[in-house]
């Protein structure tokens, strides 16, 4: 189990893999001092930065009660991210090196008929978005198509 703690106000971020959910558990309890839990009060007024979960009429007057958001996002995930940044780093190598490799297809003197040079333009934005449709937890299975197979399935003859 990995963990990884984000403090929202300077978006520094803590991390350890464990093995078991309760080490991780208290391991996120031993770094809360990072950041501030969220709070819920009872306060005469809303204030600033609270989210007002609900309004009550008293004697006293009004009472709002508040939720001030915690100060860091704790995220826990079943595989080891380290493992799949090193698979998005070489999969970011693979997508730029095909992005250089079919540059030249977008020169306007390249003698390309107008039809192919557009079929590698829409392959190229392709290439660019690919990342968007995939979760990272899938990533050992990443694959981007070779222009041929994105030919194929895109514009079949």
């Amino acid at each position: 189990m990995f963990v990884k703690i984000t403090n929202l106000k300077n978006n520094r971020e803590f991390a350890a893999n464990f093995d078991t959910q309760e080490e991780a558990e208290n391991w996120v309890r031993n770094h809360k001092h990072k950041g501030a839990d969220e709070k819920i009060m009872y306060a005469p007024t809303e204030l600033d930065g609270a989210k007002v979960l609900g309004k009550q009429e008293t004697p006293m007057g009004t009472t709002y009660k508040l939720q001030f958001p915690a100060e860091y996002k704790v995220e826990y995930f079943d595989y080891d991210v380290s493992s799949v940044n090193a698979h998005w780093q070489d999969f970011k190598k693979a997508r730029l090196k095909i992005l250089k490799d079919t540059d030249y297809t977008q020169l306007p003197d390249v003698p390309i008929n107008t039809e192919t040079r557009g079929h590698y333009r829409k392959y190229r934005e392709y290439v660019r978005n690919k990342k968007n449709d995939y979760k990272d937890e899938n990533i050992h299975t990443w694959k981007i198509l070779s222009f041929e197979e994105y030919k194929q399935m895109k514009f079949p003859k």
